[in-house]
């Protein structure tokens, strides 16, 4: 008679065939590696009858090549998500063998002394672009000041000094909201507590370690698909205290092996006796000067939404000389931008460049392969899920948990819709001034990498979480609420399977 079996890691249940019992399979939802039980009864004794015994003790069995992918589909009848089985590890089980997937030690990229010395002069020459602006604002402050108190000032008629002082004013404005414009606003973040996710740090840890580099001071969670390891500002980037950001959605759509490749490459961008702090401080000035040209802060998002809210003429279409606060900016940082972007970009690229072929010596040039494509399809599926919101939130049928909503959408994604996107939908977003390298280029650098890394793990990485049922719940409730309001009904959520 058929085997039930509930995979641990998505608590899928399955009903195998008896033939199968005391071997292992994939699960054909998350892919997880999951034990099928051995029959016991009447019938243990013959399904090993059945079966010729292996006398050659000098070699081992072979591994069986069944899988549970072609076991007869799960059953309809819905599935407690908090049920467990004798067949499901324990937590200590889990740990023991993640940890143990580090078979050995990374070899890291050296960095020479040369490129190390090149890289201290790209910074000087891109710290002489910030100065020389603050020198310009300095400037046009004490001309005001000048203009208010000289001899001058008082010669000018009254019409002409007001208009030169306002104007200047105007000007001094435009020039300083670069320097204090507010970040983007992004989703909220749960930093992790150390005592709860411990195996989530631990094994955080356990990748800095092979890297030679800090752990970072703080591990973040968020509804997204971002991962992005960052200082935060100048104090943080001193002090060496990198926060690591994960987005729960994109966790729940890889295994082990690929989230820790992908940790590899952005801790490695901060390892000891590589320049790293120099080359993140090139970054650092790079990179606001590239968002004070081409991206939009808060305020800028603020003003879009008040002059287009509503066609014709209204009291928002009075807003849009505001808009020369954003073009003056641009007009006198388009020069420094482009000079700090010629200069910086071999240095961010190289450092990028090194990142990958940490990520690829970590897990194998070919999980590296497969990530790339897969980060894109992932970032693709989740726009997708977001559009689709708004048509859910009308029909009462939001998912109550959008990590694990993604998590199956994934595995509806098949190896030729997966090609066919990658041709049509899902191509490298064009940036002007990207000083990243091109996946072709990042491709090429870890070509000369082997195929398998010292780390090989093909569990779900969403068990890296003590409880990512509970934490993807009450992360997608907070983001409901910060989206459609608080008089949001839980009610009006549907259940995940």
């Amino acid at each position: 008679m058929p085997i039930t079996v509930t995979c641990p890691a998505c608590q899928n249940t399955l009903k195998v065939k008896d033939e199968y019992a005391g071997k292992k399979g994939k699960c054909p939802k998350c892919q997880a590696l999951m034990p099928i039980p051995a029959l016991v009864g009447a019938a243990a004794p013959a399904a090993v009858a059945a079966k010729p015994v292996n006398r050659e003790a000098s070699r081992p069995a072979p591994k069986p090549a069944t899988s549970v992918n072609s076991a007869p589909a799960p059953a309809a009848a819905p599935v407690n998500p908090t049920a467990t089985t004798p067949a499901a590890k324990s937590a200590d089980e889990v740990r023991a063998e993640i940890l143990a997937a580090f078979g050995g030690q990374l070899q890291i990229p050296p960095v020479s002394f040369g490129r190390k010395l090149g890289t201290v002069f790209v910074l000087l020459v891109l710290a002489l672009l910030p100065v020389g602006y603050w020198l310009l604002l300095a400037g046009l402050a004490g001309g005001l000041v000048w203009l208010w108190t000289s001899d001058a000032g008082k010669q000018l008629s009254f019409s002409l000094f007001w208009l030169a002082q306002l104007g200047g004013v105007f000007l001094l404005l435009c020039l300083l909201k670069p320097m204090f414009e507010p970040r983007r606003r992004r989703v909220q973040g749960y930093p992790v507590a150390p005592d709860q996710e411990k195996l989530l740090v631990e094994v955080v840890g356990k990748v800095c370690q092979q890297l030679n580099a800090p752990p970072p001071r703080k591990i973040v969670l968020e509804c997204s698909t971002r991962l992005d390891a960052d200082y935060g500002g100048l104090t943080g980037l001193l002090r060496r205290d990198a926060t690591l950001t994960i987005g729960l959605p994109l966790l729940a759509s890889l295994s082990v092996e690929q989230f820790v490749g992908l940790v590899a490459g952005q801790m490695a961008q901060y390892r000891r006796g590589a320049g790293c702090r120099a080359t993140n401080l090139v970054r650092e000035i790079d990179g606001w000067l590239w968002r004070s040209i081409f991206q939009r802060d808060r305020f800028d998002q603020w003003l879009s939404r008040m002059i287009s809210r509503r066609p014709g003429f209204h009291s928002g279409t009075l807003l849009w000389p505001l808009w020369g606060i954003k073009l003056v900016a641009q007009a006198v940082l388009w020069v420094p931008m482009f000079i700090a972007n010629t200069v910086a970009s071999a240095v961010v690229r190289r450092t990028e460049l090194d990142g990958d072929r940490c990520h690829a010596r970590l897990v194998g040039g070919q999980t590296f392969a497969d990530v790339l494509p897969r980060m894109r399809i992932i970032d693709y599926t989740w726009q997708g899920l977001l559009t689709e919101l708004a048509f859910r939130h009308r029909d009462q049928s939001l998912p109550d948990s959008l990590p694990r909503q993604m998590q199956l959408q994934m595995v509806d994604m098949t190896p030729d819709l997966c090609a066919i996107l990658l041709e049509t939908a899902v191509k490298p977003e064009e940036k002007p001034f990207d000083s990243r390298p091109a996946d072709s280029d990042r491709l090429a650098a870890v070509a000369s990498e082997p195929k398998t890394g010292i780390f090989r793990c093909d569990q779900p990485a969403s068990i890296l979480l003590a409880n990512f049922a509970s934490t993807s719940r009450s992360m997608t409730w907070d983001y409901y609420v910060a989206t459609f309001g608080s008089q949001l009904l839980k009610t009006a959520l549907k259940k995940v399977g």
